[in-house]
């Protein structure tokens, strides 16, 4: 079926990486240490290969906003005046 709803054997590589991801940082790993595990899991050899595959799910951006939103008072607001 190609009525573009019919779920690819590529989806699921996507949905592993973006849930593998998310459970890893959930238990309280770094990022920086998770993706390279993940890549060599998947059998890439440069992990911006696996960045590709992981994207945010509405609960991991509202976690992202949530844990970076301290970081606003490092980085002033530029305006265009």
């Amino acid at each position: 079926m190609a009525d573009g709803k019919t779920p690819k054997i590529h989806s699921i590589r996507h949905t592993f990486c973006t849930r593998s991801l998310e459970k890893m940082l959930d238990s309280g790993m770094n990022i920086y240490a998770a993706i390279p595990i993940l890549a060599a899991y998947v059998g890439h050899v440069n992990y911006m290969d696996t960045e590709k595959y992981i994207h945010f799910t509405e609960q991991g951006y509202k976690d992202f906003i949530q844990k970076e939103s301290s970081l606003g008072s490092i980085f002033p607001e530029v305006t265009n005046e």
